[in-house]
């Protein structure tokens, strides 16, 4: 839950996980860069499902047990949303889109959201 540690192998790991579209995805992390948040967060980088898994409560789970840990250490949460659907699905959990961001050469939109940890809203009342 710490600052990132830099990773001298992260292109070369990267570049072997993107395969062909290596060059896509820097562009992909050039154009979304400017949207990213400044302040202390936790960037949800990947999540997944397989396809015909899709719409069986695996996605909420894993964000469910994802958001318990950060929620234990008091830790907003940030991510990009690739589609619509997954956009609706995130919002469900608790998160806030932004306006977003288009990638170009026919690239999808993305959309950046945010999630407070839960209790974020009651900090500083009375109690």
């Amino acid at each position: 839950m710490g600052p990132a540690v830099d990773d001298p192998d992260h292109d070369a790991r990267l570049a072997e996980a993107a395969g062909d579209y290596f060059d896509r995805f820097l562009l992909k992390l050039k154009v979304t860069a400017e949207r990213h948040p400044t302040e202390p967060h936790h960037h949800l980088a990947f999540l997944g499902v397989q396809p015909s898994r899709q719409g069986t409560g695996l996605g909420t789970a894993l964000l469910d047990a994802y958001h318990r840990v950060l929620d234990a250490s008091g830790t907003p949460a940030f991510l990009e949303a690739t589609n619509e659907r997954n956009s609706r699905l995130y919002v469900r959990h608790g998160y806030r889109a932004a306006e977003p961001v288009y990638l170009p050469h026919g690239g999808p939109p993305m959309w950046p959201m945010w999630r407070d940890h839960a209790g974020a809203c009651n900090e500083g009342a009375a109690g």
